[in-house]
């Protein structure tokens, strides 16, 4: 009998007790050549949560086909893929990856960022939930260890147990320059959550997750690797995007119709010069009645929720309240 992938306490096991394979791999930018000290905080980090079980499928060099044939390695011969992190490029592997071997397969793979075009690519073509979650560098290799809310958030959506996205006690605004010498040193400094902002509705949807990084995703719009179906809810987050960007970018899929297809939309906690509240006033302007929710924790922020791409996700805009798995 095949064995089937199983997380227990933090620890990824396999149901008969040995470990879970995990591959680690780079089809965006090569993290483990840009960013090789946290890389390897990283790995012993994974190492001591989850076991010695790992692949490392270190790029050379990054020409694309060669990204590509290190990802479909990883992804066949392991049961869970850590993408390292994310990067500008992961759409050009696209062409490369055999969508129909994926769809045979029961591969966990993890990343967010410009990962998320790989996980809603897989999505689309080979009928497979993904997971906009943790990444090497950005989440095992942050200075001292994770945070125990993304690890406990991970487990629980890898498990395919029901989440609640209730916010965090804090959130984790600073960061410290992986080049300088004042990173490794200290711990990043916690502050208060920033509060969400919801649209004011009597209003309850369930619908299939889509979503991740939106001006990586912008990349795939229109095409067979992001297929919107009526009544998606699309999860939407940015990292130092400049104001001008994310309105052409919010411009772009309202006028590609998406909004008009979906049953609602969940922005993250954009790390951007508008406020919560300009970015609704600007989809107002714009003529987006999608209802929508900002401020909730996944992609770029620490701790943050693991979002099951593919999952469904259930939301009570009078409540406030939303359930994915």
């Amino acid at each position: 009998m095949k064995k089937e992938p199983l997380i227990h306490g933090g620890i990824l096991e396999m149901k008969n007790g040995n470990n879970i394979s995990i591959g680690i791999v780079s089809i965006s930018s090569i993290g483990e050549t840009k960013y090789p000290i946290q890389y390897n905080q990283a790995i012993v980090q994974i190492r001591k949560k989850f076991g010695n079980n790992i692949t490392e499928y270190k790029a050379s060099h990054d020409e694309i086909k060669n990204r590509a044939r290190l990802f479909m390695k990883a992804i066949v011969k392991n049961n869970v893929v850590i993408t390292t992190i994310g990067g500008m490029t992961a759409v050009e592997i696209l062409p490369y990856l055999d969508f129909n071997k994926i769809s045979t397969l029961k591969t966990i793979l993890l990343g967010y960022s410009d990962i998320s075009i790989v996980l809603n690519a897989i999505v689309s073509i080979s009928k497979k939930k993904t997971f906009l979650g943790p990444m090497v560098i950005p989440s095992f290799g942050e200075h001292p260890e994770p945070c125990y809310e993304t690890l406990t958030s991970l487990t629980k959506s890898i498990e395919n147990k029901t989440q609640k996205l209730l916010p965090f006690k804090y959130e984790i605004c600073e960061t410290i320059d992986w080049d300088s010498k004042e990173w490794g040193t200290r711990a990043r400094n916690k502050s208060a959550p920033r509060a969400q902002l919801w649209n004011n509705l009597d209003y309850k949807v369930i619908g299939r997750i889509i979503g991740g990084n939106a001006d990586s995703l912008i990349s795939i719009l229109n095409t067979e690797y992001l297929r919107v179906e009526a009544g998606d809810i699309l999860f939407f987050e940015d990292n130092n995007i400049s104001e001008g960007n994310w309105r052409r970018n919010m411009m772009t899929y309202y006028l590609s119709g998406m909004f008009n297809k979906i049953g609602a939309l969940v922005f993250g906690k954009t790390n951007t010069s508008l406020s919560f509240s300009q970015m609704d006033n600007f989809l107002k302007e714009i003529g987006v009645n999608t209802p929508r929710v900002f401020g909730i924790d996944f992609g770029h922020t620490d701790p943050f929720y693991t979002i099951p791409i593919g999952g469904e996700a259930k939301i009570d805009f009078l409540k406030k309240t939303i359930e994915v798995v």
